[in-house]
Formats: C-alpha cells, structure tokens, sequence
C-alpha cells in the first residue's frame, strides 16, 4: 500500500509540474501564434511531457515509444468522461457552471491514473520467434 501511496503522490506533482508547464508554453507560444494554435502546440506537448514524466518518475518504466501511440487515449478517455461530468453537474443537475470543471476532476483524476498506469506498467509482450 505504501508503494501505491507514493505512486499517487508522485502522479499529483507530475500533473501539477505538468499544467504549469503547460500553461508556460501556451503563454510563450501566444506571443507568435493564435491562442488556438499556442494551446493546441502546448497541449501536445503537455501529452508528451506526461508521458515522459509519468513512465520514469511516476511509474519507474523505461520509455516505449509503442506506448507514446496509445498514450493520447488516456487524455481522450479524460476528456470524454470529464465533459459528461460537467453536462451531468450543470446541464442535467443544474448545479454551479463554476464548480463543474472541479466535479470533472475529481471524477476524472482517478480514472486518468488508473488508465495511466495500465498503459506505463504493464509488462510488454515477449517477442515473437519466427
């Protein structure tokens, strides 16, 4: 248990070192291009830099660039689940439109560590023999 602690602790500064950074190069990337373009660049690049951060510290994995394929899935899965989450808190329940990005994380964290982990730390097949 206490590994899995340490790993989910590891996971939570991972992701806030990663939204800092992220926010750093959307502001730095605005100065030269569209605010669509300086979040799309910034956003990419905040899916390679988890993914880089969360196999060697998070989960102590070597990199597998086969891995970096489906990696974006975990981001896909996030931001399905989390936009039913605040269609859910703010359309259907009515509840502060504020407030329903922060229902969506609290949902979605755990969901996104989980799929995380799956894809980081599970062992790779055994090559084939032909």
């Amino acid at each position: 248990m206490r590994s899995f602690e340490h790993r989910s602790l590891r996971f939570l500064l991972v992701g806030a070192v990663n939204t800092i950074l992220g926010y750093g190069l959307y502001l730095l990337f605005n100065l030269v291009f569209d605010y669509r373009v300086a979040y799309t660049l910034a956003f990419l690049l905040g899916i390679f830099l988890s993914f880089v951060l969360n196999s060697h510290y998070v989960f102590r994995q070597p990199l597998r660039w086969n891995r970096l394929v489906i990696y974006p899935a975990v981001y896909v899965l996030q931001y399905g689940i989390g936009l039913l989450c605040v269609w859910l808190f703010a359309g259907i329940l009515h509840q502060p439109e504020a407030l329903a990005p922060l229902v969506a994380v609290a949902v979605t964290l755990p969901i996104t560590y989980f799929a995380s982990s799956v894809i980081l730390s599970t062992k790779p097949d055994a090559p084939s023999k032909h």
